[in-house]
Protein backbone atom coordinates (compact mmCIF):
# COMPACT_ATOMS: atom_id res chain seq x y z
CA UNK A 1 0.00 0.00 0.00
CA UNK A 2 3.04 2.45 1.00
CA UNK A 3 5.66 3.49 -2.06
CA UNK A 4 7.91 5.83 0.18
CA UNK A 5 7.70 8.34 2.79
CA UNK A 6 10.90 10.78 3.04
CA UNK A 7 11.05 10.92 7.10
CA UNK A 8 14.10 12.75 8.47
CA UNK A 9 14.77 11.49 12.32
CA UNK A 10 16.59 14.68 13.90
CA UNK A 11 16.97 12.78 17.36
CA UNK A 12 18.63 9.42 15.81
CA UNK A 13 22.41 8.85 16.02
CA UNK A 14 23.49 9.64 12.31
CA UNK A 15 20.49 12.05 11.33
CA UNK A 16 20.12 10.85 8.60
CA UNK A 17 17.19 10.14 5.87
CA UNK A 18 14.89 7.27 6.55
CA UNK A 19 12.96 5.80 3.96
CA UNK A 20 9.49 3.94 4.99
CA UNK A 21 7.99 1.10 3.05
CA UNK A 22 10.90 0.30 0.97
CA UNK A 23 13.54 1.79 -0.93
CA UNK A 24 13.42 5.38 -2.73
CA UNK A 25 12.27 5.08 -6.43
CA UNK A 26 12.58 7.79 -9.02
CA UNK A 27 13.49 11.47 -8.68
CA UNK A 28 14.27 10.30 -4.82
CA UNK A 29 18.31 11.41 -5.79
CA UNK A 30 17.14 14.99 -6.51
CA UNK A 31 14.86 15.45 -3.56
CA UNK A 32 17.36 14.13 -0.74
CA UNK A 33 19.36 16.78 -1.83
CA UNK A 34 17.27 19.73 -0.06
CA UNK A 35 19.51 20.43 3.44
CA UNK A 36 19.70 23.87 4.96
CA UNK A 37 22.62 26.12 3.92
CA UNK A 38 21.06 29.39 4.29
CA UNK A 39 19.75 29.35 0.55
CA UNK A 40 16.72 27.34 -0.74
CA UNK A 41 17.47 24.77 -3.35
CA UNK A 42 14.84 26.44 -5.49
CA UNK A 43 15.35 29.57 -7.74
CA UNK A 44 15.09 31.63 -4.29
CA UNK A 45 16.51 32.49 -0.95
CA UNK A 46 15.25 30.78 1.78
CA UNK A 47 13.15 32.85 3.75
CA UNK A 48 11.19 30.76 6.81
CA UNK A 49 7.63 32.13 5.39
CA UNK A 50 6.93 29.63 3.11
CA UNK A 51 5.81 32.81 0.38
CA UNK A 52 8.99 31.89 -1.86
CA UNK A 53 10.35 28.76 -3.91
CA UNK A 54 11.69 27.37 -0.39
CA UNK A 55 11.51 27.88 2.93
CA UNK A 56 13.59 26.83 6.32
CA UNK A 57 11.61 25.72 9.80
CA UNK A 58 12.95 25.95 13.01
CA UNK A 59 14.90 22.59 12.71
CA UNK A 60 17.21 23.71 9.71
CA UNK A 61 16.11 21.21 7.53
CA UNK A 62 14.99 23.64 3.92
CA UNK A 63 11.44 22.57 1.96
CA UNK A 64 11.94 23.08 -1.56
CA UNK A 65 8.59 24.09 -2.81
CA UNK A 66 9.63 22.69 -6.55
CA UNK A 67 10.70 19.36 -5.76
CA UNK A 68 8.00 16.63 -6.45
CA UNK A 69 7.19 15.21 -3.01
CA UNK A 70 4.55 13.06 -4.01
CA UNK A 71 6.66 9.97 -4.29
CA UNK A 72 7.44 9.70 -1.29
CA UNK A 73 3.77 9.95 -0.21
CA UNK A 74 1.22 6.77 0.08
CA UNK A 75 -1.62 7.23 -2.53
CA UNK A 76 -4.91 7.38 -1.26
CA UNK A 77 -7.06 4.56 -0.65
CA UNK A 78 -7.13 1.63 1.92
CA UNK A 79 -6.46 3.46 5.07
CA UNK A 80 -6.39 7.92 5.17
CA UNK A 81 -3.50 7.17 7.62
CA UNK A 82 0.13 8.25 5.39
CA UNK A 83 2.32 7.30 8.44
CA UNK A 84 2.76 7.80 11.87
CA UNK A 85 4.89 10.10 13.29
CA UNK A 86 7.17 10.02 15.99
CA UNK A 87 9.40 12.99 18.53
CA UNK A 88 11.41 14.16 16.46
CA UNK A 89 10.41 13.54 13.20
CA UNK A 90 10.85 15.59 9.82
CA UNK A 91 8.21 14.88 7.23
CA UNK A 92 8.45 16.00 3.75
CA UNK A 93 5.35 15.72 1.62
CA UNK A 94 2.45 17.11 -0.18
CA UNK A 95 -1.35 16.82 0.02
CA UNK A 96 -1.72 16.37 -3.60
CA UNK A 97 -3.17 12.47 -3.98
CA UNK A 98 -4.64 12.38 -0.45
CA UNK A 99 -7.66 12.05 0.68
CA UNK A 100 -10.94 13.88 1.10
CA UNK A 101 -12.06 12.54 4.70
CA UNK A 102 -12.74 15.57 6.08
CA UNK A 103 -14.32 18.79 4.98
CA UNK A 104 -15.83 21.68 6.44
CA UNK A 105 -19.28 20.06 7.55
CA UNK A 106 -17.01 17.64 9.58
CA UNK A 107 -15.37 20.06 11.84
CA UNK A 108 -19.22 22.01 12.07
CA UNK A 109 -20.73 18.30 13.11
CA UNK A 110 -17.97 18.49 15.65
CA UNK A 111 -19.09 22.05 17.03
CA UNK A 112 -14.90 22.93 16.45
CA UNK A 113 -15.37 25.52 13.47
CA UNK A 114 -13.33 28.13 14.61
CA UNK A 115 -11.88 30.49 11.93
CA UNK A 116 -14.04 28.26 9.28
CA UNK A 117 -17.35 30.22 10.58
CA UNK A 118 -17.44 32.77 7.78
CA UNK A 119 -15.68 30.70 4.84
CA UNK A 120 -17.40 28.56 2.26
CA UNK A 121 -18.68 25.43 2.11
CA UNK A 122 -16.00 24.08 0.14
CA UNK A 123 -13.51 25.52 1.92
CA UNK A 124 -11.56 22.14 2.75
CA UNK A 125 -12.54 19.92 0.26
CA UNK A 126 -9.66 19.53 -1.48
CA UNK A 127 -7.13 16.36 -0.25
CA UNK A 128 -5.43 16.06 3.16
CA UNK A 129 -2.41 13.86 4.69
CA UNK A 130 -3.23 12.75 7.70
CA UNK A 131 -0.22 11.53 10.13
CA UNK A 132 -0.71 9.62 13.75
CA UNK A 133 0.90 10.39 16.55
CA UNK A 134 0.71 7.10 18.97
CA UNK A 135 0.75 6.76 22.72
CA UNK A 136 1.45 10.55 24.11
CA UNK A 137 1.95 10.07 27.97
CA UNK A 138 1.41 12.13 30.56
CA UNK A 139 5.25 13.29 30.91
CA UNK A 140 6.51 15.47 27.54
CA UNK A 141 4.80 17.96 25.31
CA UNK A 142 4.78 18.10 21.77
CA UNK A 143 4.71 21.01 19.41
CA UNK A 144 3.77 20.14 15.75
CA UNK A 145 4.32 22.60 13.09
CA UNK A 146 3.85 22.67 9.86
CA UNK A 147 5.41 25.23 7.39
CA UNK A 148 4.17 25.16 3.62
CA UNK A 149 4.48 26.47 0.36
CA UNK A 150 0.92 27.02 -0.09
CA UNK A 151 -2.04 27.71 2.12
CA UNK A 152 -3.01 24.74 3.43
CA UNK A 153 -5.09 23.81 6.86
CA UNK A 154 -3.99 21.86 9.58
CA UNK A 155 -6.01 20.20 12.61
CA UNK A 156 -6.09 17.40 15.17
CA UNK A 157 -8.56 15.05 16.63
CA UNK A 158 -7.32 13.51 19.86
CA UNK A 159 -8.77 9.95 20.93
CA UNK A 160 -8.67 9.36 24.96
CA UNK A 161 -8.27 5.41 23.86
CA UNK A 162 -5.14 3.78 22.17
CA UNK A 163 -6.91 3.41 19.01
CA UNK A 164 -6.25 3.02 15.43
CA UNK A 165 -9.62 3.34 13.73
CA UNK A 166 -7.81 6.37 11.85
CA UNK A 167 -10.71 8.54 9.63
CA UNK A 168 -13.62 7.06 11.51
CA UNK A 169 -15.78 10.36 11.44
CA UNK A 170 -18.73 8.56 13.18
CA UNK A 171 -16.72 7.61 16.16
CA UNK A 172 -16.37 9.62 18.65
CA UNK A 173 -12.73 11.22 19.68
CA UNK A 174 -12.71 13.22 23.18
CA UNK A 175 -11.38 16.77 21.77
CA UNK A 176 -10.63 18.11 18.14
CA UNK A 177 -8.83 21.73 17.14
CA UNK A 178 -7.10 23.78 14.46
CA UNK A 179 -3.35 24.78 14.43
CA UNK A 180 -2.65 28.32 15.46
CA UNK A 181 -0.78 30.51 12.68
CA UNK A 182 -0.87 31.84 9.30
CA UNK A 183 -2.04 29.67 6.40
CA UNK A 184 1.59 28.86 5.71
CA UNK A 185 3.08 28.52 9.22
CA UNK A 186 0.86 26.71 11.65
CA UNK A 187 1.59 24.81 15.25
CA UNK A 188 0.20 23.42 17.95
CA UNK A 189 1.20 22.41 21.44
CA UNK A 190 -0.27 19.49 23.43
CA UNK A 191 0.25 19.99 27.11
CA UNK A 192 1.35 17.08 29.02
CA UNK A 193 -0.45 18.50 32.26
CA UNK A 194 -3.74 18.12 30.81
CA UNK A 195 -3.76 14.80 30.41
CA UNK A 196 -4.47 11.99 32.63
CA UNK A 197 -4.15 9.29 30.63
CA UNK A 198 -2.28 8.04 27.29
CA UNK A 199 -3.22 9.88 23.87
CA UNK A 200 -3.06 9.42 19.89
CA UNK A 201 -3.80 12.20 17.78
CA UNK A 202 -4.75 12.30 13.96
CA UNK A 203 -2.51 15.60 12.60
CA UNK A 204 -4.90 16.99 9.50
CA UNK A 205 -2.95 17.90 6.67
CA UNK A 206 -5.90 19.50 4.69
CA UNK A 207 -6.11 21.79 1.56
CA UNK A 208 -7.35 25.16 2.17
CA UNK A 209 -8.92 26.64 -0.88
CA UNK A 210 -8.23 24.05 -3.46
CA UNK A 211 -4.68 24.79 -2.95
CA UNK A 212 -2.18 21.69 -3.41
CA UNK A 213 1.73 21.75 -2.72
CA UNK A 214 4.25 20.95 -0.46
CA UNK A 215 4.96 21.16 3.32
CA UNK A 216 6.94 20.14 6.22
CA UNK A 217 6.08 18.57 9.29
CA UNK A 218 8.02 18.66 12.35
CA UNK A 219 7.81 17.06 15.54
CA UNK A 220 9.39 18.02 18.39
CA UNK A 221 8.88 16.82 22.41
CA UNK A 222 9.92 17.91 25.32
Amino acid sequence: MFTTLLLLNTLGCDNGIKPIGGPATGTDTNLTTSTATGTGTGTGTATGTGTGTSTTGDTGQALDCQADYTVFMPPAGGTCLTAPVSCGDVIFGTNEGGTAVYDRSYWEGAMSLGALTSEPADVLDGHERVFGFIGHEPNFDITVTIDSCVPLWASWRRKGELSDNWCAVDEYWDVVGHFIGSSNNQSYTFLNNTQTGIYNYELIVDSYSGAEGNFMLTVDCY
